[in-house]
């Protein structure tokens, strides 16, 4: 009788089988069980048990690949054979995301993207989406103006101290921090918050909190910016976020707000293209399939709540009891799909916000109960040296006054990432 893997499609001669069997054989042995009376999901629990104890990393990327088999269904054997055995440093499963991109077989990279395991996505996501997406042109324009409307105004003011809510893998973070100011980072993304942690690892100007922001104690500290960087659309109630956000800002301090706008979508195939064109001429050959995963990870990870135009989200705002003046509004991002509101809390003491400025829950983050991974120090600022910030990120370009973020390289197809943008 054909053991499981056997029954897969897998030849147990080849290494790393012939030992993954030999792991999986002890367990099935030890724990009395019928595998041939196993269902799906027991035998995937199988498989992550016998990984975990076999702490060899050849036997649990194979046993990897095989739990994509059993979540998916139609991954034969061979091809799981072959994902093992590739000679790159991706995981089976990413392998395997990357396969069906590559042959634009977009029903099937939704349909492994939705039973994946959430957190297993998120650090797919972290790891090799999201900087590679944040690295083109029109990605990069909206943080630098991010950057520098933050800089501009602690400049102008004197300030020194930044709130960075949902920072993501720390490209605004990284730059304020470069620039001598104080910064608090909130990710609430564990994946994420572990990428920032080590991209701004030694630095004594830079406090991070791996928890919504709701969850975060800062006291009555105030700071002189808070930003928000394609973050308030994900948020349930955002007027009552927007209440605790009020009330860490000194009087006089900016917000910077961006999010999309209700024609993003329609907007999409656009973008596409300008992606498409752009990787094209810079040579980054590698990413399509890259891009091709954030279409269908955003429709499973992100979960929009908030999707306005900047003039209703302006409204809101001043309804918190920010000013919003018509300049302040900034709508040529992502082809003017996106908005970039920088707004100011008057400065007046005798200003208050009603209501409970921690209630109402975010729908942004997934991890509600992580630790902090990082803890402020109150030695003085120190910013990073242009050689580890260039290592870290890529060198600066020419094409703009602040430096370009390092990603992967790679070309993304048109067709390929229009298709799976609508997705």
């Amino acid at each position: 009788m054909p053991t499981i893997l056997e029954f897969m499609g897998v030849n147990l001669s080849e290494a790393p089988w012939r030992e993954a069997e030999n792991y999986l054989q002890d367990i099935v042995r030890r724990r009395r069980v019928n595998p041939a009376a196993l269902d799906s999901l027991e035998i995937y629990n199988l498989f992550q048990d016998t990984a975990l104890a076999s702490r060899d990393p050849s036997i649990q990327a194979a046993l990897d690949a095989a739990s994509v088999f059993l979540l998916d269904g139609t991954l034969h054997g061979r091809q799981l054979a072959h994902l093992v055995k590739g000679g790159d440093s991706l995981s089976p499963v990413l392998g395997y995301l990357q396969f069906l991109a590559e042959t634009n077989d977009f029903p099937s990279l939704q349909k492994y993207i939705d039973v994946l395991p959430e957190p297993l996505l998120w650090r797919i996501y972290a790891t090799e989406v999201y900087d590679a997406v944040m690295s083109v042109s029109f990605a990069r324009d909206l943080t630098d103006a991010h950057v520098k409307g933050a800089i501009d105004h602690l400049n102008a003011t004197g300030g020194q101290t930044v709130l960075d809510i949902g920072a993501g893998t720390g490209l605004v973070a990284m730059d304020l921090a470069d620039g001598d100011f104080q910064v608090v980072a909130v990710e609430p993304n564990s994946a994420m918050a572990e990428i920032l942690g080590r991209r701004l690892s030694g630095l004594t100007n830079v406090e991070i909190h791996n928890h919504i922001f709701e969850k975060v104690d800062l006291g009555g500290r105030q700071f002189d910016v808070v930003n928000l960087r394609n973050v308030l659309y994900l948020i349930n109630d955002p007027e009552k976020f927007m209440q605790k956000v009020f009330s860490h800002l000194k009087p006089g301090g900016k917000v910077f707000i961006s999010g999309p706008m209700p024609n993003a979508q329609e907007i999409l195939p656009l973008l596409a293209g300008d992606i498409s064109d752009e990787l094209s001429t810079t040579r980054r050959k590698e990413e399509i399939w890259r891009f091709a995963l954030v279409g269908p990870i955003n429709k499973r990870l992100l979960r929009s709540s908030y999707i306005r135009h900047a003039d209703e989200v302006a409204d809101m705002l001043r309804k918190v009891g920010f000013e919003v003046g018509e300049g302040d509004l900034d709508t040529r991002f992502y082809r003017g799909s996106t908005y970039l509101i920088q707004a100011t809390r008057p400065d007046q003491s005798s200003k208050i916000v009603s209501g409970d400025p921690a209630s109402g829950k975010p729908q942004y983050s997934l991890d509600e109960s992580a630790d902090s991974v990082g803890a402020h120090r109150d030695a003085p600022a120190k910013a990073t040296s242009p050689e580890r910030r260039s290592a870290i990120h890529g060198p600066r370009t020419t094409s703009s006054r602040w430096h370009l973020r390092g990603a992967r390289s790679g070309v993304v197809g048109r067709s390929l990432w229009a298709k799976t943008a609508r997705i």
